[in-house]
């Protein structure tokens, strides 16, 4: 998924990369909302 890529990965330069429970909390509060696919979230 590359929202979760864009997400935790570390060779960014103009950000750091957030980590994994931060990441998932993200990508279940987007998917709650209604704008990312909650099946797909809820396999990971």
């Amino acid at each position: 998924m590359d929202i979760f890529e864009a997400l935790t990965t570390s060779d960014r330069p103009y950000k750091k990369a957030n980590p994994l429970s931060l990441a998932m909390k993200i990508l279940y509060e987007t998917a709650k909302e209604g704008e990312l696919d909650k099946e797909s979230v809820k396999y990971l």
